[in-house]
């Protein structure tokens, strides 16, 4: 039974205890069948649709404190119907700030805690802003026919004429019903959410850590917080957090989850931010616009951790409207950074543009009902947008795993390369680790052995043969040296022609040992 369909009439001050003394309240409501009402009941205010905010229904002077008001509706069960057979229950949505609920005189549920108990100061000691509140109906308590729902509700005043206290009222515009307990259980599962809120939480934890690895790349670490702080929005806006914590606990103040709620939303752009920024121009500074809108939003944070929570619903409409023009901003920042073809900008605005439409029509919806039902896309929309911008950092990543590979590849020819001229022995006779490490004017005084040969007529010889007879000649000539020259750790220093002989008998002179071979003498090593 959709109880938004239903006629609710709402009254300022508490009738609560005059209603629940008379013996029958059905009866007292059947005496008015054509529409009139007691004379008690003279400022009892027609409810005409939902959403519907008190103070604006009783128009309520601002910052007057907290006030009472009682709500009540009455509709019919059918003798045959399922609701009095099975376990059933009434589920609101959301209902605050303090309040107890009357089922045809029964209490079915009292989280009213007022720091006063005479009646004249409703100031709540606790707040109970609860969501996705489902209240079991006790076998017997339902009857058929006429039942009776009564409401008292005390909430606080709005602060400013502009900005309505949401919590003081129904401020969702369906899902206030009767129906069986198992339904509304199925009805209201939160497996998508908690696995959003999990994926969220893991890949923000994961790129926070993977900044510490790759500290040069600051946008991991700016992801990673975008990330996590979205996972505890999405969790703390959740009803899985008061279905399973704070509406079973009548102890537990609710105000400080809404402020987690509030205070991690003016978060999530100013990460995106940094993201977009380190990103695309990471060597550029910010400008005024945008350091502007992050210091706004910090201290709007902060405004929001520790203002009364009487004044946390104007503090976030105000970081709501500055992040709705930080948005147009980044909007501005992303196109011009698919103007400069920079990579991946494109699939990003793309991204942003889509999850703004969803987010205007899920707002849309849930005013106008154009679906006739309400169901959020947005979340579906965040997720896909995320997942995209996980592609684009896995992407990138293999890009830049490549190129390195790349690189390293190119190194090591050119390593190889050089040490084709210039062997490695020769880098460490001269106590250097690598060719990158030798400069101009490097020299080391070594004492070392010399294995020197000439070839007899070996000019006249050249001017016989190819070039390529030439190689071949000088590798099967100096292979009869190679066993040798291994065996004593020595290296080849292959200069041909006189002057090569020349530099050796310049430098032997200090030599301690030394192999001289006369230069008449062909050289024949077996």
């Amino acid at each position: 039974m959709d109880l938004t369909h239903v006629e609710w009439k709402a009254s300022l001050g508490n009738h609560l205890k005059t209603r629940l003394e008379k013996s029958n309240i059905s009866s007292s409501f059947s005496q008015n069948k054509k529409g009139k009402e007691p004379k008690s009941s003279e400022n009892w205010k027609l409810i005409s649709n939902f959403p519907v905010s008190f103070n604006s229904l009783f128009e309520i002077p601002e910052r007057s404190g907290f006030h009472e008001v009682t709500v009540k509706t009455e509709f019919s069960i059918n003798p045959d119907s399922v609701l009095l057979k099975l376990p059933t229950a009434i589920y609101f949505p959301s209902i605050g700030e303090n309040w107890e609920l009357y089922l045809n005189s029964f209490l079915i549920r009292k989280e009213k805690f007022l720091i006063q108990t005479d009646g004249r100061d409703v100031t709540p000691a606790i707040r109970r802003s609860l969501r996705s509140v489902t209240l079991p109906i006790p076998f017997g308590v339902l009857k058929q026919g006429k039942n009776t729902i009564l409401l008292s509700i005390v909430g606080g005043s709005n602060q400013t004429p502009y900005i309505q206290n949401d919590h003081f009222g129904f401020y969702h515009a369906d899902g206030y019903k009767i129906s069986l307990l198992q339904r509304i259980y199925q009805s209201n599962s939160e497996h998508f959410n908690i696995f959003l809120c999990a994926i969220y939480f893991i890949f923000g934890v994961y790129y926070i850590l993977f900044y510490t690895i790759r500290k040069h790349d600051l946008y991991y670490l700016y992801f990673g917080l975008f990330l996590f702080i979205s996972s505890v929005y999405f969790f703390s806006s959740s009803d899985l957090i008061f279905k399973k914590f704070i509406n079973l606990n009548s102890q537990i103040d609710s105000s400080p989850f809404f402020r987690a709620e509030y205070s991690s939303l003016t978060l999530i752009l100013l990460f995106f931010y940094y993201f977009l920024k380190h990103y695309f121009y990471w060597k550029e500074r910010s400008n005024v616009i945008p350091n502007f809108f992050v210091v706004l939003l910090i201290g709007l944070f902060f405004a929001i951790l520790i203002s009364p929570f009487s004044w946390v619903q104007v503090v976030l409409k105000i970081s709501q409207i500055s992040m709705v023009f930080f948005l147009v901003y980044i909007l501005s920042f992303l196109v011009q950074a698919v103007r400069k073809k920079k990579q991946d900008s494109g699939k990003i605005l793309t991204g942003v543009f889509v999850c703004i439409i969803f987010g205007i029509w899920d707002l849309l919806n849930s005013i106008f009902e154009i679906f006739g039902f309400h169901y959020s896309f947005f979340p579906i929309v965040y997720l896909f947008f995320v997942l995209t911008i996980i592609n684009i950092l896995i992407l990138k990543y293999v890009r830049l795993y490549k190129d390195m590979e790349l690189i390293n590849e190119e190194l090591s020819n050119q390593k190889n390369a050089f040490y084709r001229f210039v062997p490695v022995d020769f880098i460490r006779i001269i106590d250097k680790e690598s060719p990158i490490s030798i400069s101009i004017g490097n020299n080391k005084e070594k004492s070392m052995t010399i294995l020197s040969s000439d070839i007899r007529n070996f000019t006249n010889i050249l001017e016989t043969i190819s070039s390529n007879q030439t190689i071949a000649f000088l590798n099967s000539y100096l292979s009869e040296m190679e066993k040798i020259v291994y065996e004593a750790a020595g290296l080849w220093i292959n200069i041909r022609g006189m002057q090569y002989l020349r530099f050796l008998r310049i430098i032997a002179k200090g030599w301690k040992r030394r192999i001289s071979i006369p230069p008449t003498t062909p050289l024949k090593l077996r």
